[in-house]
C-alpha cells in the first residue's frame, strides 16, 4: 500500500510537512526579516537623535562670535558629529597656520581653499559611517526573492517526481509540492518587500542628515574664514 500523503489544511500544515530545504529557507527568511527590522529601527532612532543634536549645534554656532566661543562649543559638543567636525576643522586650521614651521595668525586665500577641501573630506568621513548596515537591507531585498525562487524550483521538482512515480496528474498528489513551492516564494517576498522599503527610507534619511551636515560645514567654514582669512 502506498503511503498516504498528509493533507495540509492550513499554512502551518504546509510548513510542517515541507522538506528540510524549504524549512531552512523559511527559518533563514525569518531571521533576515527580524534583522532588517532591527537595523531599520536602530538606524532611525540614532539618525533622529543625531539630527536633533546637529540642529542644536547649528544654532549654537550661529550665535558664536569669537574663536574662544568656537573652542568652547567644540568641547561642549564632544562625542557628537558636530563636535567631531569642529575638532577636525580646528586641527586643520592649526596645521595650516603652522605649516612651514612659522606660526601665522591668518590664512591666505589659497590656504582657505585647502581648508575647505579638508572640511569636505571630514563631512565625507562622517557620512560614510552613516551608510553602515544599509547594504544588509539592499542585499536582503535583492537576494530574498532569488532564495524563494530556489525553493520554488525545488518544490516543483518534487511535484513532478510524484507525478512520475504515481503516473497520475491527480491534484491531491502534486498539491503538496506546489504548496511548498509557493510558500518559499511567499517567504522571499515577505523579506524582500519590507527590506526594499526600509532601505530606501533609511537611504533618504541618511541623505537628509548628510545635507544637514554639509550646511553645518558651510556655516563653520564661513565662521573660520571670517576670522582668519586675510
Amino acid at each position: 500500500m502506498k503511503p498516504v500523503t498528509p493533507v495540509a489544511h492550513s499554512l502551518w500544515d504546509v510548513i510542517i510537512t515541507s522538506s528540510v530545504l524549504s524549512k531552512i529557507i523559511l527559518v533563514g527568511a525569518s531571521i533576515v526579516l527580524i534583522l532588517c527590522f532591527f537595523i531599520f529601527i536602530y538606524k532611525m532612532l540614532v539618525l533622529q537623535e543625531k539630527r536633533r543634536r546637529l540642529a542644536r549645534a547649528m544654532e549654537s554656532l550661529q550665535e558664536a562670535s569669537s574663536f574662544n566661543e568656537l573652542l568652547n562649543l567644540g568641547a561642549t559638543l564632544g562625542g557628537t558629529a558636530a563636535g567631531w567636525l569642529i575638532s577636525y576643522g580646528l586641527k586643520a586650521v592649526k596645521a595650516i597656520l603652522q605649516h612651514g614651521g612659522e606660526a601665522k595668525t591668518k590664512m591666505s586665500a589659497a590656504e582657505a581653499v585647502i581648508f575647505q577641501e579638508v572640511m569636505e573630506q571630514g563631512v565625507g568621513e562622517i557620512a560614510h559611517k552613516e551608510y553602515a548596515y544599509l547594504p544588509v537591507l539592499s542585499v536582503s531585498a535583492a537576494v530574498a526573492p532569488l532564495v524563494g525562487l530556489f525553493g520554488t524550483i525545488s518544490g516543483l521538482i518534487q511535484a513532478f517526481i510524484v507525478v512520475g512515480q504515481e503516473r497520475s496528474t491527480d491534484i491531491t498528489a502534486i498539491a503538496p509540492g506546489i504548496a511548498e513551492a509557493l510558500i518559499t516564494t511567499f517567504a522571499g517576498l515577505v523579506v524582500a518587500i519590507p527590506a526594499f522599503v526600509m532601505y530606501h527610507y533609511l537611504l533618504n534619511a541618511v541623505r537628509d542628515f548628510e545635507r544637514q551636515l554639509v550646511a553645518f560645514e558651510y556655516q563653520f567654514e564661513w565662521f573660520v574664514k571670517r576670522l582668519l582669512v586675510e
